[in-house]
């Protein structure tokens, strides 16, 4: 198993939440430790379009380490999130695409009861850290 220290927390792997909508999708970069804490790294809000995906490959770089496993993770939203999936797995990328009741159970079994854009991809980034094999 691959693994990094960053400021004195042992990486071992690392997730970009997205949570998608018509115009705009909101991406969260999380990181889980070897004592199994989530850190989140960075949210950013990103415009819903071929320029906005090269936007997120650009900060996703800036927050993630290429020697550890990354996924990227989001909620089947409609339509919305099928071009930004399929843009992904041709850059070679691992995606793993989750149902909204998924999304919906994980957030309820964390006693997460609000929801904003950011809460959402901050959620479903720790469920692809905490739920996903990769």
């Amino acid at each position: 198993m691959s693994k990094k220290v960053i400021n004195n927390q042992t990486i071992l792997r690392q997730c970009v939440g997205i949570d998608i909508s018509k115009d705009s999708f909101v991406a969260c970069i999380s990181h889980k430790t070897s004592t199994d804490e989530i850190i989140v790294k960075s949210t950013k809000k990103i415009p819903n379009s071929l320029s906005g995906y090269n936007t997120l490959q650009e900060w996703v770089t800036k927050f993630t380490s290429p020697e550890l496993p990354l996924i990227y993770v989001m909620e089947a939203t409609g339509v919305y999130y099928e071009p930004l999936a399929f843009d992904l797995l041709e850059r070679g990328k691992s995606v793993s695409v989750q149902l909204a009741k998924n999304v919906k159970f994980f957030m309820q079994s964390h006693n997460i009861k609000s929801k904003t854009d950011d809460i959402d991809a901050q959620a479903i980034a720790q469920m692809g850290l905490v739920c996903l094999s990769y």
